[in-house]
Order: C-alpha cells, then structure tokens, then sequence
C-alpha cells in the first residue's frame, strides 16, 4: 500500500501554487497542490490520460494564508478511484497496483464530498485551529481562551473549538465583569459547556480567541453559523443573525 498524506508545512519558503513530479517506477504523477482551503483549485486540468494521478495536498500556513485539500487517486481511465476532502492531517491509503475490476467516478462526482463551503469551513477551520494551538496547550485538560471583543467571529470560533476538543475542559477569560459579558455569550457557554472567568486579566498562557475568529473568512460566517445550528441551536439566534449581517 501507498500512504498518501497531507503535507504539513510551517516553511516560510513554502509557496501557493501546482507541482507535478512523474513517478516512473508505478507510471504516475503526483500533483502537488497549495491552495487556501476556501480559494480550492481545479485540479482536472492537471490530470494526464492514460496514467495514474495521486493528489496530495498542503495542510499549514503558507503566506498567510492558511491551506488545506484534498488527497486524491485517480485511475489511467481519468475517474476517481478515492477521494479525501479537504479537512485537516489526514492519510489516504493507495494500492501500489490496480486491477481492472476497480471502479471509479467522474472527477465533479468525487469533489462533491466536499459538501457546502460552510461544511468545508467547518472542517479545514476545525483542522487549522487544533494545528495551530498545538504549541499553546490545546487538548490539555486546563485549556484556557482569552478574549476581548466577544465578536460575532469569535463565537463561531469557540464552537468550533469545542467541536475540535468535545471532552476538554475550555475555559473563556474575559476582563469584564460577568454582569457585562452579553446574555448571548452567557447561553453560548452554556450551550458548549466552557467556564467562565470573568473580571480576570487573561492568563499569560491563554491563547486569544480573536486571532481564530480573524481566520473565518467574512463571505464565508453566515452559512457557518447556519450550519452549526442546523441540528440544534447551540449557537444563539441573535449571534447567528449577527454573524450573517456580514
């Protein structure tokens, strides 16, 4: 078996764009892709007839943008034998050889796992904060938030935050009192289960919920926040309908 994993990357020298490399030894192509996770590129173009295409793509920051894809393999007849989409590390496992019996689908059937962009966003978003808070403790049984503003942003972060961690204990520091934190923030934590320290400086040691809010695109907040309270509405009406005022 072939392990196809994302390309985790935090290269500074790491560059947006296509890279093909032919693999003589198994008559394929790799195609490499770093692209934002919300600007995919159509790959199609890049697939040659008549060899196999394994696709692999950049999971990490790279020029400030934040990048995420699909992993892919693609039969010498041109159709989809798997595809993984978008949404954190992951690994796709590949025969070295295929045999004729194996069947695959058109190139536009297979990216439609993809699902709605608020589905995507969900989880490239989920995969992007869990990689970047890493190095700030996150998953630790005291994780701890930080926050400001208190921005309709920020309270899609924080659900996707306890999505990313749902056993975690995540705690919320704001400077405010707790009389002045907004009923809608108050159900919110109540809803996703975080504590509340109010009226604290934040911890040095916290990480800021504003520089995760910051990373879901405008275009992109409504159809998230209606996304996340399509089962239930663990994300407050008035801070879903503030969140799709963008």
């Amino acid at each position: 078996m072939i392990e196809l994993q994302r390309i985790v990357t935090s290269s500074p020298a790491a560059r947006l764009g296509v890279d093909c490399t032919l693999i003589l030894s198994l008559n394929a192509e790799m195609i490499t892709v770093t692209a934002p996770w919300d600007e995919p590129v159509d790959l199609a173009p890049f697939i040659t007839p008549g060899k196999r295409t394994f696709i692999a793509s950049t999971f990490g920051e790279v020029q400030g943008r934040w990048c995420d894809g699909p992993l892919a393999h693609v039969l010498e007849s041109g159709l989809v034998a798997s595809y993984l989409p978008a949404g954190g590390a992951a690994t796709l496992k590949i025969p070295k050889t295929t045999s004729g019996d194996v069947q695959g689908v058109s190139w536009e059937r297979a990216k439609e796992t993809e699902g709605t962009l608020a589905a995507r966003a969900q989880r490239c978003l989920i995969g992007c904060f869990e990689e970047k808070a890493k190095p700030l403790g996150f998953g630790e049984p005291g994780f701890t938030l930080a926050a400001e503003r208190l921005a309709p942003e920020d309270a899609l972060a924080l659900v996707l935050f306890r999505q990313a961690a749902p056993r975690a204990e995540i705690r919320l520091a704001v400077a405010a009192a707790a009389s002045q934190v907004p009923p809608a923030w108050r159900r919110l934590l109540q809803n996703v289960g975080v504590w509340l320290d109010a009226g604290k400086a934040s911890p040095g040691l916290a990480t800021a919920l504003e520089s995760f809010g910051d990373m879901i695109p405008a275009a992109a907040r409504p159809d998230l926040a209606a996304h996340l309270n399509l089962k239930s509405d663990v994300l407050p009406k008035k801070l879903e309908e503030t969140a799709c005022a963008f």
